[in-house]
């Protein structure tokens, strides 16, 4: 079934290839272009800045100089392991076995829904209570693959679903809706009991968690009769995630715009818009309008780069269309403090990035480091300040108060290599370091997996989350000092009769012993806008299959966001989305925003 909707969902796309925006000399011809902004200093003469320099747009099949890689859009790498192999095998046998869950799942009763609060406690006879905080993509996956016939499943999260991150600058532009691009976590899993509240507490010693309930988050709220309550469980999965970082910055959060969840969008959303409006009102001259339309993104990163890339899009075939008088005052600049964008992906992808972004119309500063955010500028560690309009922070994330809170009490966790960055030590089972029981699990953004260094990404999150999910399916014992251990291991050999025995090995694939989490590296994506992306697609970390750029790297990011969306119904939004975007403009309406009652 997994195969025919990837198939399905790859050929639908191949028909639509086309809602790729054209490269941007066509997208613009007889229209003014974005213009460039330099950076002003308060006490220097105007200098140059020091930018990526204006690149002509990526090659085509029609260039002469084909011996170059600088200008090829595909290359086939083909570097095979077979370690990652073997584990790409296991992966596959594990999807076959979630499949036939899900199809179990959906012909039992549904969950009450509700929890009962006479029964907060775990009850003697009762199936364990497993009990999961956060709605991310570890928590969502774990949700999705979780046996619910063997774990009594209680989400608690102040968001009640799972939003597909990566797209949420589509959705701040409006190329995609961000109902598009999220899902229920009650949808994810009919059988699970969701509370929507904040963990305030975590008493690892009494299986206990105290929870803050979404009334009592909003001041001044009586809508509900409970406001904190305490909850007991068997196990619980720690799978908070992060937050926005600011690093001590001043000023990130009072004057810029982040993307970390929905709301985040569509206030973006209606800034941006509200910008155009404002640029339009009478008497506004020509400097206040430069100002105004001044877009200022900070930070490098796929969040940073993909957002410039829809902004890029937004600019050069809305904007013209609807505000064409205001084209000549507009300008984009991208702020890396590195020496170059997307460190993660090869080198040759990120000089493509590089004179991407700039052929789209965006000024690039490398090696800029920000010390301070005002109301109307960037001040740079130089001294030197970049004035904007609007400001986008995509500088990184940081831990959450209660992952602090959770390793100053839990016991030598502040001595292990994950308090440095303020995380959560966890072993290569996902077991939280210091709870002997093994009844606390860690996935995602908030740990760090002992003798490994994984990226901070959702892909790496989504896989500690199925992870974990089959070691609680396959019923392994995790209060072991070592490897967990199937539930009869210690059992012996007379104990068991033959297809007993065999019918264990079948369904723990003969490891007796659990295996630690395997890292399946599958690559990283971004879309660079006008129609262009990069793409490194991997079988696991030693094997490399192919590298892309351009249209083609735009269609391999377009073709793996619809098949990652994690829903049939998410895939066909997004679909519909990309097809009235292209053909109707994105939206710029924003009624709510505007909206005051007549006197």
């Amino acid at each position: 079934m997994l195969t025919v909707n990837i198939l399905s969902s790859l050929l639908l796309l191949g028909s639509v290839s086309g809602f790729a925006p054209l490269p941007s000399q066509r997208l613009i011809s007889q229209r003014p272009t974005v213009s460039a902004l330099h950076v002003k200093t308060p006490t220097k003469p105007e200098q140059p800045e020091q930018v990526a320099p204006a690149r002509p747009p990526l090659p085509g099949p029609g260039n002469d100089d084909k011996d170059s890689d600088k200008d090829k859009d595909l290359f086939f790498k083909l570097q095979l392991d077979a370690a990652d192999f073997l584990a790409f095998s296991g992966r596959a046998l594990d999807t076959v076995e979630d499949v036939l869950l899900h199809l179990r799942r959906a012909y039992e009763p549904k969950a009450l829904g509700a929890l009962n609060l006479q029964s907060l406690s775990t009850r003697q006879g009762a199936k364990p209570r497993l009990v999961v905080l956060g709605t991310g993509w570890g928590g969502h996956a774990l949700v999705k693959v979780i046996d619910h016939e063997k774990y009594d499943v209680v989400v608690v999260s102040p968001r009640n679903c799972f939003v597909f991150t990566p797209m949420l600058a589509a959705s701040a532009v409006g190329t995609v809706e961000t109902s598009s691009i999220t899902e229920s976590i009650k949808a994810a899993n009919p059988q699970v009991t969701y509370v929507q509240g904040s963990v305030r507490s975590i008493d690892a010693e009494a299986h206990r968690i105290t929870v803050d309930t979404f009334s009592s988050l909003n001041v001044g709220s009586s809508s509900a009769a409970v406001e904190k309550f305490e909850l007991d469980y068997s196990k619980l999965v720690y799978a908070v995630g992060s937050k926005t970082g600011t690093f001590g910055i001043p000023g990130v959060m009072e004057h810029s715009y982040v993307l970390k969840e929905v709301s985040d969008a569509r206030r973006l959303r209606r800034a941006l818009l509200r910008k155009f409006d404002e640029a339009s009102f009478p008497g506004v001259d020509d400097e206040r309008r430069r100002q105004l339309l001044s877009f200022l993104v900070i930070g490098s990163g796929p969040t940073g780069v993909e957002f410039t890339g829809e902004l890029s899009d937004l600019l050069k075939t809305d904007v013209p269309r609807l505000f064409p008088d205001l084209v000549p005052f507009i300008s984009l600049k991208i702020i890396s403090a590195g020496k170059t964008i997307l460190p993660m992906f090869d080198k040759v992808l990120q000089e493509k990035g590089l004179k991407t972004l700039a052929a789209g119309g965006a000024n690039v500063m490398l090696n800029a480091r920000v010390k301070e955010i005002t109301r109307s500028a960037a001040i740079l560690q130089d001294g030197s300040e970049v004035p904007f309009g609007l400001c986008f922070w995509a500088g990184g994330t940081e831990a959450r108060k209660l992952t602090r809170d959770t390793i100053a009490k839990i016991p030598g966790q502040t001595e292990m290599v994950g308090a440095a960055r303020e995380q959560l030590t966890v072993d290569g089972y996902m077991r939280v370091k210091g709870v002997k029981d093994g009844s606390i699990l860690g996935i995602g953004d908030a740990v760090r997996v002992e003798g490994q260094q994984f990226p901070t990404t959702g892909q790496v999150a989504a896989q500690e989350g199925a992870y974990v999910a089959r070691l609680l399916n396959r019923g392994y014992v995790l209060d072991t000092d070592g490897p967990p251990l199937a539930p009869n291991a210690a059992a012996a050999p007379g104990d068991k009769n033959i297809l007993s025995a065999a019918g264990d090995w079948l369904r723990l694939r003969g490891d007796i012993a659990a295996r630690p989490f395997h890292f399946l590296n599958l690559g990283v994506l971004a879309y660079l806008g006008s129609g262009a992306g990069v793409a490194e697609l991997r079988g696991g970390d030693n094997t490399r299959l192919l590298d892309a750029s351009g249209k083609v790297g735009s269609f391999l990011w377009r073709s793996t966001y619809v098949v990652k969306q994690v829903s049939m119904r998410n895939r066909v939004c997004v679909l519909i989305d990309w097809a009235k975007a292209k053909t109707f403009g994105r939206d710029f309406t924003s009624p709510s925003d505007y909206y005051s009652p007549e006197e």
